[in-house]
């Protein structure tokens, strides 16, 4: 009777753990296949690490005694040798950002706004518009001018750029306040760059970026990329500016890293959702010189008293990591490594879509072609997961809408992973391309508008 009834005990423990593992890999599955569907916060806390340990101590107990310890050891054997490969990459991925940053320059952004300024220039930091806090001038009652909100930077002045892993990258800028060289605007422009800090050029030197590599290869190549943009703005600087230059190509680059984030923060901003109406403009090529002084007093008033380097902002980070045991918990790079999914995907796909809509009806309106470049985080090129160029669900989602609307697509991700070593473009997972980085999306971009140029004859 004793055997049977333990028997019957270990076929209830085994047939529980069972079903535990199975419940727990058909949720897993689940997550991987129909990744549309998320959880966050407390909800993803709860599923992905509540849950499952929840289910494993409830196993462990009605598991017989007898066998409780050998059930106990297999678990911490597995949950250890899983956190100790996070770690491991934690480790490994903080060693290589820690290089880039302690190669980073010394002084501070305002200790070098104050070097310029005392060899004569006229030198400003730049605020990107992701970076106000909404249209400027709005708070003054004594001015008679309409509030605005700036696309660009201050115009024709020194701007002090980045300092990543090098010396503070400064540059003139443009007589709208970007990253161009004022012959950019001689003759009828060719191509017309939208995008974020990787248009930009963030942070290799003036003429490692996107732009000035392709301005190599066609001259009449601009650049209106800022920090921080998303979509939205992309499309309120093509408003602004196409219309007036007319480019026979406009390249709009979309960074998979934090692209849809921020199409959400601008979604809730009033002045910035302003351009989801199609005769939403503010005129900003006329107003400049506004424009140029709402961000001068703006970057007066914003100044810290006690600026940081990037390297005192690391050693502070350092002390907060050591607090947040989340990313670790949540296998913040294991899961990417091992090409599963780490994030979420359920973004307003819909906007994005009218978004991309409106800003193709804009190029053509002028007779000009629209390419979308798409620009892939680093880390999802990382460890295994680089086998798999088809991995990713909000990267097949994107890439079909932009289809659907027949707009020409340069897909930088089998691109880099085509290479030996897919992390040559990047100092590590999570940073900025590097100059390789930049020449190769240029050559890319150059090949598509080569290619549209000639068969358009």
């Amino acid at each position: 009777m004793n055997r049977t009834r333990i028997s019957i005990a270990d076929a209830a423990a085994s047939a529980l753990l069972i079903g535990i593992g199975s419940a727990l890999a058909a949720t897993a599955l689940f997550f991987t296949i129909e990744r549309e569907v998320f959880v966050a916060g407390l909800a993803r806390d709860l599923l992905f690490i509540a849950l499952p340990a929840s289910l494993a101590v409830a196993a462990l107990a009605a598991a017989p005694s007898r066998r409780r310890r050998a059930y106990a050891l297999v678990a911490l054997l597995v949950a250890g040798g899983i956190y100790a490969a996070e770690l491991g990459l934690s480790y490994a991925n903080w060693r290589a950002w820690s290089a880039v940053l302690e190669a980073s320059d010394p002084r501070s952004k305002v200790e070098v706004l104050e070097q310029l300024r005392s060899e004569g220039n006229d030198a400003w930091p730049i605020a990107p518009p992701s970076s106000l806090p909404g249209a400027l001038g709005a708070d003054d009652e004594r001015s008679a001018r309409t509030p605005l909100l700036p696309l660009g930077g201050i115009s024709q002045v020194k701007s002090i750029f980045c300092g990543e892993g090098r010396p503070f990258v400064t540059y003139q800028s443009d007589r709208h306040g970007f990253f161009n060289p004022e012959s950019a605007f001689e003759g009828a422009p060719r191509v017309m760059l939208l995008g974020d800090s990787y248009v930009q050029g963030h942070c290799v030197g003036a003429t490692e970026g996107i732009a000035p590599r392709l301005r190599e290869r066609f001259a009449g190549t601009l650049n209106f990329g800022m920090s921080g943009n998303g979509p939205l703005l992309e499309l309120a600087a093509l408003r602004e500016y196409g219309p007036a230059l007319e480019p026979e190509f406009v390249v709009w680059t979309f960074f998979s890293g934090n692209d849809f984030l921020n199409l959400e923060a601008e979604r809730d901003r009033p002045a910035v959702a302003a351009y989801l109406d199609p005769d939403h403009r503010q005129g900003l090529i006329e107003r400049q010189t506004e424009i140029d002084a709402l961000l001068r007093s703006y970057i007066e008033g914003e100044r810290p008293d006690a600026p940081q380097t990037p390297l005192a902002e690391a050693e502070g980070l350092r002390a907060s990591l050591a607090r947040k045991l989340l990313p670790v918990l949540s296998l913040h790079n294991l899961l990417p490594f091992l090409g599963l999914p780490s994030g979420r995907v359920n973004f307003d796909y819909a906007l994005f879509a009218e978004i991309l809509e409106a800003a193709r009806g804009e190029v053509e309106a002028w007779s000009g072609r629209l390419i979308f470049v798409y620009l892939p985080i680093t880390a999802d090129l990382y460890g295994l997961s680089r086998l798999d160029a088809d991995g990713s669900y909000a990267r097949q989602r994107t890439l079909q809408i932009v289809r659907e609307l027949n707009i020409p697509i340069v897909d930088i991700y089998p691109v880099i992973a085509a290479l030996p070593d897919p992390m040559a473009v990047s100092n590590t997972p999570r940073t900025h391309y590097n100059a390789f980085g930049y020449e190769l999306v240029a050559r890319e971009i150059a090949a598509a508008v080569t290619s549209l140029a000639t068969s358009s004859r």
